[in-house]
């Protein structure tokens, strides 16, 4: 799995709903294809924001798991080098 450096952990940021639906739709995630997608970010930033964040909707935490074993997948491996 791509490790963060301590200083990346210090400014990362809890994600928001939405924006949180736009990087899922960078991803491919089913159901969220039609969104308008934001830039393709490393997956374990994305996991660590979603996780810091206070109010994610139950919804999107689903997808949580699904992000994890799609970047699996697409690594090849058992570790996601992003």
């Amino acid at each position: 799995m791509a490790i963060l450096s301590e200083n990346e952990l210090e400014n990362l940021r809890p994600v928001i709903n939405e924006e949180f639906v736009k990087l899922l739709a960078a991803f491919k995630y089913p159901g969220y294809t039609h969104v308008k997608a934001s830039e393709l970010k490393n997956p374990v930033e994305v996991l660590v924001s979603a996780l810091g964040a206070d109010n994610l909707e139950a919804r999107l935490i689903e997808a949580l798991p699904w992000l994890l074993l799609t970047a699996l997948a697409k690594s090849g491996t058992n570790r996601i080098d992003y």
